[in-house]
């Protein structure tokens, strides 16, 4: 009889100890992290009279960004950035030269920071697939190249070849988990390639 009751004790007990464990198990789940990873494709708007009209109004552009770890919670998130402009521009005629085309690009290393107005570091891990809008800055190192090349892209001649330190400000609107969109002011060190980019994004 006494192993029959401690049965049945035991079988009523189980379920209710269960159901109070399951919330304490679940609530001591680390949070989720944010994906750190960004790349962008989209264009570029040189600003510079003489640029447009040498290389055109709109341009090719890329960048990739990672996020960097951070223990203490915060509205914003530090991060390395890489981004690339490619540009084939028009036939160029100089004195030596003719028939030519101008192949101008820059890529620029640095870090950048994002905040995201009202919302916390711990809101954005407990909550990573929510759509956010961020703004911020980013400063580094820009290696710019300008080269004239033939009509089927073999190299000629360098017009430049410089190291400049530029920066950005940037407006941008996280999408879900997955996607993003941004839209940037760079400078990179020199004023003929400064302009605008607008580019789509994918977080992984």
């Amino acid at each position: 009889m006494r192993s029959f009751k401690a049965f049945v004790i035991a079988a009523v007990a189980a379920p209710l100890l269960g159901g109070l464990g399951a919330p304490v198990a679940h609530a001591q789940a680390p949070p989720k992290e944010p994906s750190p990873f960004r790349l962008y494709i989209g264009a570029f708007f040189p600003t510079n009279s003489d640029t447009k009209e040498r290389v055109g109004s709109t341009q090719f552009s890329w960048g990739a960004s990672y996020d960097l770890p951070s223990k203490k919670p915060g509205p914003g998130t530090a991060a390395i950035f890489f981004d690339g402009m490619w540009a084939n521009g028009d036939t160029y005629n100089g004195t030596i030269y003719t028939n030519r085309e101008i192949t101008f690009h820059y890529l620029g290393i640095g870090p950048e920071y994002r905040f995201y107005p009202g919302s916390s570091k711990d809101q954005m891990m407990v909550e990573p697939d929510k759509s956010r809008f961020y703004l911020g800055g980013g400063a580094g190192i820009y290696f710019l190249s300008a080269r004239i090349t033939d009509h089927t892209g073999y190299y000629v001649s360098d017009i430049d070849n410089e190291v400049r330190f530029g920066g950005k400000v940037f407006l941008g609107f996280d999408i879900g988990k997955s996607f993003l969109i941004e839209g940037d002011y760079t400078w990179p060190g020199i004023t003929e390639a400064q302009g605008w980019n607008a580019r789509f994004g994918f977080r992984f």
